[in-house]
């Protein structure tokens, strides 16, 4: 669980300079600890050593991808895709119709790739009471053009 922090720093440099708002010093690890305990968080690993994670918890109806990363020195290998859909897994086990996240709009890798795993933009009508307070705290964050999506397990 300490490498997790660290695979989340080094997938930044992935985005734009600029485009990610500085955040101190990423994830907290009494959060993740938190996360293990309630079995939200899902971990990657090649040969023994941890290279990805997703976040995830309960909101509303759904479960809600928080955050998901993967070091990029193993990205391009199937492993993002790998954790979406433990995650969808993890959704089902729970009995949850699908599963919630927010991600960029305009960076061609991003939402592409949600919507190649199953999920959907939603529209301002669509958006959740919950979905709409965590764009609202990413905008107050520092973060632009995100959206909401949605894979409906059905």
């Amino acid at each position: 669980m300490e490498h997790l922090p660290a695979i989340d720093r080094a997938a930044e440099v992935l985005f734009p300079e600029g485009l990610l708002p500085e955040h101190g010093d990423g994830l907290d690890v009494t959060a993740l600890a938190v996360a293990v305990e309630a079995e939200q968080l899902l971990v990657a690993d090649v040969d023994g050593h941890v290279v990805g994670f997703a976040l995830s918890g309960v909101l509303g109806e759904y479960l809600h991808l928080y955050e998901m990363s993967v070091h990029p020195d193993f990205g391009r290998r199937g492993i993002g895709r790998r954790l979406v859909d433990a995650t969808k897994a993890a959704a089902a086990a729970c009995s949850l119709p699908g599963v919630t996240l927010t991600t960029f709009s305009h960076i061609p890798w991003n939402g592409p790739f949600y919507q190649r795993c199953g999920f959907q933009t939603l529209s301002k009508t669509q958006i959740s009471l919950e979905l709409k307070k965590i764009l609202q705290q990413e905008t107050e964050d520092g973060f632009t053009h995100r959206i909401a999506m949605l894979a409906l397990l059905t």
